[in-house]
Formats: structure tokens, C-alpha cells, sequence
């Protein structure tokens, strides 16, 4: 390994990773191999995000769902010069307006003590070009306000928000809400090459950098539409606070849509140290097509062999007819998942049936591939 090329890029792509690991000592087939090891959590995929956005800091702001309490529409004039002149169509206008009449704001945390749905009294929308003068001044000495609090706390203030500049590699986060007390609950974090169920799908709306968790949202003035709408969070003490953010979940999905996926440095790093170092058992490869399935299996019982072990000895004599060479544990294990895959529990990696009433797992098949693979 010692040899190898050095990884110096932050992340690669798929197509970048499938090369490198061939290269140092893997046999992988095709690309979409990396999602079959991706799904065995042996590597971790990450996702890259290619345009910019807005974050805020899960430890500095909570989301407050609005729902079904406004009832914007937009007039003809508006929609007529959207239509010719934005790009908009009458689904993409329609589908703003219910997030304008149903918005998911961003509030501080400095603003309220205890839940957050509790501590609203009320949530009023105004149509920003219709706004009295007066309105407008509270509106800017509430803002001020918020600042002046909100700066007692420096460190927390510098790092409630980050915007993303891309390209930037994200750990993504499922963020569900709580419909009973309309809170969200802990972030969790998503393994995007496995298959993601529809509800967490439709909750991802954290992204993870570095040390922190962030939500994925959007400037409430986001567009020619948005710019008509202010909304104002009124306190049951009386603070009132004008939100600025809101809540986006659609990043993340368009990301995993838009097959954005990449593999950090550290990720193969990772793979590599653990399943293609050269001191880490066997591996063997070789161009000799007269290969004997008992130099792979050195260390068998002379007398009765196990089920588990005539198993993989004929799966691992399949596999160097097709590719003339031994397979090392890993090849073998995805090889005994496609066999027994309506068996096989994804999500504790364990083919029921094989090896007693608990089934055998991932890591107790590696101990027994190196005790029957052993050299004298």
C-alpha cells in the first residue's frame, strides 16, 4: 500500500473511487459496485452540493411550522410577467404560493424559554408593499432589537449561519418533527447508500460540517414572489421577532435525486486501511489459472467439515473459474449475501439461517474466513 498513489484531493467521485481501489488491490466490477459496499456500511458516501446555501445552526435556532393560516395569491399582472419573463410556469407559481402560506420559519433561540410552540402567541403575514409606515418602523426597531440581543452572545451570534459556497461536501441529517407537539426532534444521521424510507427521506433538512449540525434553509425573500410576503412572530411576553430564514427541505433530495455523491479522503483511507491492507490477512491475486481451493482453505478440519464451510468453499471455487484468483473475505461475504439475499437483514447485516438460531453476521463471518484461511 505503502506504494500506492497518495490521496490528495478532499473527495472523490464515484467514478474516481472505483479506479483507486482497483488500483490498490480491490475487485470491483463496475462503479456501482461502491453502493454495494456503501449499503454493507464498509465505506461511506457523501453528498456535494453545487449551489449555494443558506445554513443555521441547530444549536442557535429552532423551525416553526406555520401551517393553513394565510391565504396569499398573486395577481394577474404578477403572474403574467413571471410566465414571460422568469422562467416561472403555473405549477412552479403555484407550488410558491403554499410555501408562502405555509412557511416554516427560523427562530433564535435568545427570543424564548422552554418549546417554541409554546412560547408563540401568534404568527401574522403582511404583504410587504402594502405595509403602513408604521409597520415598517417596527418592523426595522424589532430588528434592531434582535441584534442588540442577540450580539450579547458573540461567538454564538458569529456562528449561528454559514453560508455554503460550493462545491462542499455534506454529511446529511434526517430532522423529523414530533406532529403532536409540532417540535423537531435529534438529528440522525443518513447513510445515503442505503435505501432511505420515505419518511426520512421527506426529513432531510441537516447537513453535518465539520463539528456542527446545520439546517438547510432559505432567505425568506428568496424570489420575485417571496419578496411580496413578510411574516411577524409575536412572543406570549410581547417580544416580537421578524424571521428572515426559512426552513428548505428539498437540497438534500434534489442532491440525492441529482445522483450528487461523492467519497471523502478519509472515507477510502478508511477502506483501505481496514479491508486492502496488504498486512491484513490474506490476498491473494494472480494470473495462474490453476489455482487449488485448498491453498485458500489451509486450516480446515481434517475430519467433518462445517455446512457454513462447504458453502463458501464452492462459492469461492464459482468465483475463481469466473475471475481466476482467490477471493479474499469480503468478495465472499457479498458473494453468501446474493445467495441467501431474501434472508439477508440489511440493517443488521446478518443472514438469518446460516450459523445458528441468530444468523451470521459480517464480522463473525471475517473471524472465520481468517481462521480457515490461516497459513501454516
Amino acid at each position: 500500500m505503502d506504494n500506492s498513489p497518495k490521496l490528495l484531493k478532499p473527495y472523490y467521485e464515484i467514478s474516481e473511487t472505483f479506479f483507486r481501489l482497483n488500483l490498490v488491490g480491490a475487485n470491483l466490477d463496475k462503479e456501482e459496485d461502491i453502493f454495494i459496499i456503501g449499503r454493507e456500511g464498509d465505506i461511506e458516501l457523501s453528498l456535494i452540493f453545487n449551489e449555494s446555501i443558506s445554513l443555521v445552526n441547530l444549536a442557535y435556532a429552532s423551525p416553526l411550522e406555520v401551517r393553513n393560516q394565510f391565504d396569499f395569491e398573486p395577481s394577474d399582472d404578477d403572474v403574467e410577467f413571471a410566465l414571460k419573463h422568469l422562467d416561472y410556469t403555473q405549477g412552479s407559481i403555484k407550488m410558491e404560493f403554499s410555501r408562502l402560506n405555509n412557511p416554516t420559519l427560523m427562530i433564535p433561540h435568545c427570543l424564548f424559554e422552554g418549546d417554541l410552540v409554546d412560547a408563540v402567541k401568534k404568527v401574522e403575514a403582511f404583504c410587504t408593499f402594502e405595509m403602513s409606515e408604521d409597520t415598517k418602523k417596527e418592523k426595522f426597531e424589532a430588528y434592531l432589537e434582535f441584534l442588540q440581543e442577540g450580539t450579547q452572545n458573540l461567538n454564538e451570534f458569529i456562528n449561528s449561519e454559514y453560508d455554503l459556497r460550493p462545491p462542499k461536501v455534506v454529511t446529511p441529517y434526517s430532522i423529523r418533527q414530533d406532529f403532536d407537539s409540532k417540535l423537531y426532534l435529534e438529528p440522525q444521521r443518513v447513510k445515503i447508500a442505503k435505501n432511505i424510507d420515505i419518511e426520512t427521506f421527506c426529513s432531510l433538512c441537516g447537513v453535518g460540517i465539520g463539528n456542527e449540525i446545520y439546517y438547510t434553509c432559505e432567505s425568506v425573500e428568496y424570489s420575485y414572489f417571496s419578496e411580496m410576503v413578510s411574516y411577524k412572530v409575536t412572543f406570549n411576553d410581547g417580544k416580537e421577532y421578524w424571521p428572515y430564514r426559512v426552513l428548505r427541505h428539498h437540497y438534500l433530495s434534489d442532491a440525492i435525486r441529482n445522483k450528487q455523491f461523492v467519497v471523502t479522503r478519509d472515507a477510502i483511507q478508511r477502506y483501505e486501511e481496514e479491508y486492502l491492507s496488504v498486512d491484513a490477512g490474506i490476498k491473494l491475486k494472480t494470473d495462474n489459472k490453476a489455482l487449488d481451493i485448498y491453498k485458500l482453505f489451509t486450516n480446515i478440519p481434517s475430519q467433518r467439515k462445517p455446512e457454513l464451510l462447504k458453502l463458501c468453499m464452492k462459492l469461492a471455487e464459482r468465483h475463481i473459474k469466473l475471475k481466476c484468483y482467490y477471493p479474499d473475505a469480503l468478495e465472499l461475504w457479498n458473494m453468501l449475501v446474493l445467495e441467501y439475499e431474501d434472508d439477508y437483514d440489511q440493517e443488521r447485516r446478518v443472514i438469518n439461517g446460516l450459523s445458528g438460531a441468530n444468523g451470521l453476521s459480517d464480522k463473525q463471518f471475517r473471524k472465520k474466513f481468517d481462521a480457515w484461511t490461516k497459513l501454516s
